[in-house]
C-alpha cells in the first residue's frame, strides 16, 4: 500500500472507527471486571454506570456498543460465578446504562433543556436497578462488619483444626432473599461452600450447621461402634443432637477428636416393650459407654409406644458409674398441626 492509498478518507475512516471500538471495549472491560460479585462492596458503588454513561461520547452505534458492555460483563461475571441468573441481570444493567446514556447524549446535543431531564431520569433510574440487584454499598459495608465480628468469633484460625481453615468471600447481595452475604469454605471440603447472610443485625449461617454435620459424623460413628461392639445384638441407631459449648469456644476449630464431651447424642433403642424393659436397655448401654471411656455432654435414649407417643430417658456424664437413676418421660412424637393435618388427610382420603 502506497502512501496515497494509507491517507485515503476510506482508509482512515477505518482507522478511526477501529480506534473507536478500542478505546469502547477497553471501557467495557473496565467496568466488567468492577461490576462483578468479588469486588464486594465496590460493584455496588456506580461507577460501572458511570463508564457506561462515558461511552455515550464514542461514536459508534449504540447497539454495537450494548453488545460490546453486554458480552464483556456476561463473560468476567460467567467465568466467577457458576449463578448465571446473575451474570444476565449484572449485563442487562450495563446494555441498559449504555442505550440510555446513547439515547440522552443524543437528545442533549439536540436540545439541553429536553436532554439533560432525560440524562438525570436516566441516571437515577440507573442507580435504583443497581441498589435493587447489585446492592447498596453503604448497607454492605455495615453487613460486612457485622459478619466479619462474627466469623472471627466463630471460625478463628487453627491449623490443627479438624475442618481445616475457612474462606470467605467478599461480600455481595442476594436480591433473591434481600439479604448479603458471604460464602464461606472449608479447605477441607472446597466443593461445598454455603452462605452467611445479614439481614437487619441478624446474622444466618448455614455454612455453620454443614460444617457442624461434616465434624459430628465422627463422633456419631464412634459412639455406635462402642455400643455395637459392647451389646452386639442390641437394636438402637445412634443421632447427633448437636454440640454445646462455652461462650469463647469456636466448636467448628477444635482439633480431631476434642469435642467428645461437648457431644449431644438421641439414642433410638428397638424391641421396647414396657417402661421397666427401658430402663434395663439404657443403663446397659449407658454402663458400655462409660466403660469405654468415651465422653459425652448428654444422651437422650427413646423408644416408641405407638404412633403418637414416645419414652425418653436422658442421661448427664455427672453420675456413678453403675449407680444410675432413670426416669422414664412421655413425649409426643408430632405437634398440634401435624396431629391435625393427620386427622384432615385421613378424612379426605375415605
Amino acid at each position: 500500500m502506497n502512501e496515497k492509498e494509507s491517507n485515503s478518507p476510506e482508509i482512515k475512516e477505518t482507522k478511526y472507527y477501529t480506534l473507536k471500538l478500542t478505546v469502547a471495549t477497553a471501557i467495557a472491560f473496565l467496568a466488567a471486571l468492577l461490576l462483578r460479585r468479588s469486588m464486594g462492596a465496590v460493584a455496588m458503588l456506580p461507577i460501572s454506570l458511570i463508564l457506561c454513561f462515558a461511552s455515550a461520547v464514542i461514536d459508534i452505534s449504540a447497539i454495537t456498543k450494548a453488545v460490546i458492555f453486554g458480552v464483556m460483563t456476561f463473560t468476567l461475571n460467567s467465568i466467577e460465578n457458576k449463578n448465571t441468573e446473575v451474570a444476565v441481570i449484572f449485563s442487562a444493567l450495563c446494555i441498559l446504562a449504555v442505550l440510555l446514556a446513547h439515547y440522552s447524549f443524543y437528545k442533549i446535543k439536540s436540545s439541553k433543556k429536553i436532554g439533560i431531564p432525560i440524562a438525570s431520569a436516566s441516571g437515577i433510574l440507573c442507580i435504583a436497578l443497581s441498589v435493587i440487584f447489585v446492592g447498596n454499598p453503604f448497607s454492605a459495608w455495615a453487613a460486612e462488619d457485622i459478619i466479619t465480628r462474627y466469623t472471627d468469633s466463630n471460625y478463628p484460625n487453627n491449623e490443627n483444626a479438624a475442618l481445616g481453615t475457612f474462606e470467605f468471600t467478599e461480600i455481595y447481595y442476594d436480591y433473591r432473599v434481600d439479604a448479603y452475604c458471604v460464602d464461606a469454605s472449608s479447605n477441607k471440603f472446597p466443593t461445598e461452600p454455603s452462605p452467611i447472610s445479614v439481614n437487619g443485625d441478624e446474622v444466618y449461617d448455614s455454612f455453620y450447621h454443614l460444617m457442624e454435620d461434616k465434624i459430628s459424623s465422627v463422633y456419631v460413628s464412634d459412639m455406635s461402634a462402642v455400643l455395637r461392639e459392647k451389646l452386639p445384638d442390641a437394636s438402637f441407631r445412634v443421632e447427633f443432637d448437636g454440640f454445646v459449648s462455652l461462650p469463647d469456644q469456636a466448636i467448628l476449630s477444635s482439633e480431631s477428636g476434642a469435642l467428645y464431651g461437648n457431644a449431644r447424642y438421641d439414642i433410638f433403642i428397638g424391641g421396647i416393650q414396657t417402661a421397666k424393659d427401658m430402663k434395663i436397655a439404657v443403663a446397659e448401654m449407658v454402663n458400655a459407654i462409660d466403660s469405654a471411656g468415651i465422653g459425652y455432654d448428654r444422651l437422650t435414649f427413646k423408644s416408641g409406644i405407638g404412633l403418637w407417643m414416645r419414652r425418653s430417658v436422658t442421661v448427664s456424664p455427672n453420675h456413678l458409674k453403675g449407680h444410675l437413676t432413670l426416669k422414664v418421660d412421655y413425649a409426643p412424637v408430632i405437634n398440634t398441626n401435624d396431629f391435625s393435618e393427620y386427622v384432615r388427610k385421613a378424612i379426605l382420603n375415605k
